[in-house]
């Protein structure tokens, strides 16, 4: 079944079904109400209203008011995908805005197929959203679209359904090519998939085969090797990134009833509430507890710390949190009070506030692999476990456990649940909120790189002593992790705005968090004797793009005095945001109690050591503020480009609503000049028609006249007026009996032609005899019948003559006059 959208002005009445209908040998039927899908059936969209496909069906919605975008494309295509799942395939063509994208997004998901036009579209917002958005398998032409869709439907698999869920069995866990396939994804990203459930892989890659139509693993893993980027896709695929804004409403009530206000009553003031969403997707889940947290604490927010960190194993996703923009679909869930309080329109889309994304810190985390984010009071991981085998399950439920504060929460989604009561108990049986238990005999997994180094054993176990040999690890691999782990330097990864994106080490000695609002900013959390040192390396780092050093720096700690030394090295990223690592190393310690003044200085350099180190601190403390009056102002021309972006982003949102309505006017007009040259063709072949009939009846022999209802003459044919010699401004227009002599003047003959239009009837062949001025007497047999004309429904008579004089005279001439008298005396 075939189901074709475009965008309509709802006052516009579409003639694109009567088009469609011309083009196709299938039923093409506009979509009044719900009806029942057929195959090889073409179904249009009304241009008033709006459609989803429900259980088989396709049901017409009303569209919606007031909508300033509309997203008609979107709506359809996530129904299609909740309900035909893998068997969906959805197909974005020229258009404006980014109608469409979402909708693609979720057949994809489903493991449907998608197709998006390529640079051959006239308007190519739509397609192009999809492009950039990762969500469109195929990007052709729509004829390539056309004879890809033929291809699809004649491959092995569609025949077999292998794509349905359960078919992924007739791949064999075993098989060497999947554990190839593994590896190259393993090698690629650096995340083991061997750690998965091997359902879902085998479903996506078995629907990256079908998009290419290969039928064995072998010729998938030639594929891999072969086109780079099949890795790079296939392993986007892997990661299903679905979430929304309050998923489960039932859960976030409790959130923000129970579980929420407990843990901020359960703070100190100026002690932070620090949460963790792990797997967070694109965003929403983490916007949704920040915009439940700034509605609890309402205007005590400024007393209060809020840290959320958010991570995710997806970079794209990362990134696309990051900006807080979401279409208008996917902001469904969020109720109108909320849409006008915590986000801005920009363009057709929502932008999360600054305020509530100034609470978020996203970062790429491999959960499994990197080390956790620690003294988190609440845990977010929601659709995670289902992904993971039982192993791994436990292997999180520690990391999760390690990371919570005593009497934390962990919240799952209701698909997942926890087997073992050992690390953690369950608040509510309706809902997936556990509480952390104390416990001393756990340990998260250490990261050791691309394979992770597990510590399942207790604490007590591992170091107890015993006097039996130990023998090294045979894994060089495993030991240079841990020395990795336990001795390489503290160092931190930021932005060019100085925000902090990831820790590593014991970054405590040279960053502490200040008081007041919470801040991941490095200028903000930098020790003060280091501070100055540490916004001069990083400012020439930014401007020169080059490695930046500084040594010597003083760094007191207790009693103790170390010399620290600082590089700030600029990082190249694949993403849009340059990156800078800065490591912290620790040079020397000198214990300050060792230090005896006056032994082996004099009193007057001690007083001018002192003196110039009270001056170059004032210098300092001079120095920091310039520097700090220069980030304010930096800020402040920060804030005014955002304004300017936001003014452009309303321009641009202005010309987009522009544009809609110029596609809205285009596809009129291009059925306009659709029906305009079909209207050309039909005049063609109607004045072909009429000169055809006009050649013939100028070739009969006979006269021809036509009549209109008043039996004036409107046309003749030029053997009329031969015949009865006459010219034409003679006869037309002029009533038939005033021709002549009145000569047409026969009462029958009259009786015979107005029964013609008002009965609908003819004659054939009635006979007149008359002495006409010009070319004597002559015997005429008359045939007239009445003629409808379709576009006016103008009503004539055709009136034809032929002369049987001559004929008349001959066979009167051959009639022999004789008469046969019978014995009963009648003649014969």
């Amino acid at each position: 079944a075939f189901i074709f959208i475009q965008h309509l002005s709802p006052d516009y009445k579409s003639i694109l079904s009567t088009l469609l209908a011309k083009t196709t040998k299938m039923p093409v039927q506009v979509i009044e109400e719900r009806i029942h899908m057929e195959p090889n059936h073409v179904y249009v969209i009304p241009n008033d209203r709006g459609i989803v496909v429900t259980d088989g069906h396709i049901q017409s919605i009303p569209r919606a008011k007031n909508a300033s975008v509309n997203l008609t494309i979107d709506v359809l295509f996530t129904s299609l995908a909740e309900t035909h799942k893998e068997n969906a395939v959805g197909v974005v063509l020229s258009g404006n805005a980014s109608d469409g994208t979402m909708g693609l997004k979720a057949i994809k998901q489903k493991g449907g197929i998608t197709f998006a036009q390529d640079n051959s579209a006239k308007y190519s917002s739509m397609p192009e959203s999809a492009i950039d958005e990762g969500v469109a398998d195929f990007v052709l032409s729509p004829k390539e679209i056309a004879q890809e869709l033929v291809k699809i439907s004649k491959h092995i698999f569609t025949k077999k359904e292998v794509l349905k869920v359960g078919n992924e069995s007739k791949i064999d866990d075993n098989n060497p090519a999947l554990k190839t396939i593994l590896d190259l994804l393993h090698n690629a990203s650096g995340v083991n998939f061997t750690q998965y459930k091997t359902g879902t892989i085998k479903r996506r890659i078995l629907r990256r085969m079908f998009l290419y139509r290969l039928n064995t693993l072998a010729q998938y893993v030639k594929l891999l090797q072969t086109k780079s980027d099949e890795v790079v896709i296939l392993y986007n695929d892997l990661l299903i990134n679905v979430t929304d804004f309050f998923r489960d409403k039932e859960t976030f009530r409790y959130l923000k009833g129970t579980i929420l206000p407990r843990l901020i009553k359960s703070k100190k003031p100026d002690e932070p509430l620090r949460i963790w969403v792990a797997a967070c997707s694109t965003g929403q889940e983490a916007y949704s507890i920040a915009i439940l947290l700034l509605e609890i604490l309402g205007t005590k927010f400024s007393g209060k710390h809020i840290q959320i960190f958010a991570s995710d194993l997806s970079e794209p996703a990362i990134k696309k949190a990051r900006k807080g923009e979401y279409s208008i679909y996917e902001v469904k869930s969020v109720s109108q009070k909320r849409l006008e309080r915590f986000f801005v329109k920009t363009g057709a889309n929502y932008q999360v506030t600054k305020s509530v994304r100034d609470l978020c810190v996203f970062a790429p985390h491999n959960i499994l692999s990197d080390p956790p984010f620690s003294k988190v009071d609440f845990i977010s991981c929601c659709n995670l476990l289902i992904y993971l085998d039982s192993a791994m399950h436990k292997k999180v439920l520690t990391t999760f456990h390690y990371a919570l504060n005593e009497g934390g929460n962990l919240m799952l989604s209701k698909s997942e649940s926890i087997d073992s009561t050992e690390l953690f108990v369950q608040l509510n049986k309706e809902i997936k909120i556990y509480t952390r238990k104390r416990s001393v005999y756990t340990l998260p997994a250490l990261s050791a790189g691309p394979r992770a180094l597990t510590i399942d054993k207790p604490l007590t176990q591992q170091y107890k002593k015993s006097v039996a040999p130990v023998a090294l690890p045979a894994n060089e691999a495993t030991i240079n992790s841990i020395l990795f782990s336990r001795f390489m330097p503290a160092y931190v990864v930021i932005n060019h705005a100085r925000d902090i994106l990831q820790f590593k080490g014991n970054t405590f000695p040279y960053l502490e968090h200040a008081t007041g609002k919470a801040t991941l900013n490095i200028n903000n959390m930098a020790r003060p004797e280091i501070a100055f040192e540490l916004r001069d390396a990083i400012n020439k780092a930014i401007e020169t793009n080059k490695e930046i050093k500084k040594t010597g720096i003083e760094l007191k700690n207790g009693m103790a005095q170390n010399s620290v030394s600082l590089d700030v090295i600029p990082l190249k990223s694949d993403g849009t945001d340059p990156l800078l690592l800065v490591v912290f190393t620790e040079q020397n310690m000198l214990q300050i109690t060792d230090f005896k003044p006056g032994v082996n200085t004099s009193a007057e350099i001690q007083q001018g050591i002192k003196r110039i180190k009270e001056e170059l601190l004032a210098v300092k403390g001079e120095l920091i503020l310039v520097s700090a009056d220069k980030e304010d102002s930096d800020r402040k021309l920060q804030e005014a480009k955002e304004e300017i972006l936001s003014s452009n982003e309303e321009f641009h949102s202005m010309n987009e609503e522009m544009e809609t309505s110029k596609e809205e006017i285009e596809s009129a007009n291009q059925e306009l000049i659709t029906t305009n040259q079909q209207l050309q063709t039909r005049n063609e072949q109607l004045a072909e028609a009429n000169d055809f009939s006009e050649a013939i009846v100028a070739t009969l022999h006979e006269p021809l006249l036509i009549l209109d209802k008043n039996l004036r003459i409107k046309s003749s044919n030029e053997a009329f007026y031969k015949k009865f010699k006459v010219k034409q401004p003679e006869v037309n227009g002029k009533l038939l009996y005033e021709l002549g002599n009145h000569q047409w003047d026969i009462p029958r003959l009259r009786e015979l032609l107005e029964n013609i239009i008002k009965r609908d009837t003819y004659f054939y062949d009635y006979e007149i005899t008359h002495e006409f001025p010009e070319i004597g007497k002559k015997t005429m047999l008359l045939n007239a019948m009445r003629i409808v004309q379709q576009v006016d429904n103008d009503q004539l008579i055709l009136l034809a003559f032929t002369d049987t004089t001559e004929k008349n005279a001959k066979e009167k001439k051959r009639k022999p006059n004789w008469r046969v008298l019978l014995r009963n005396g009648r003649t014969r």
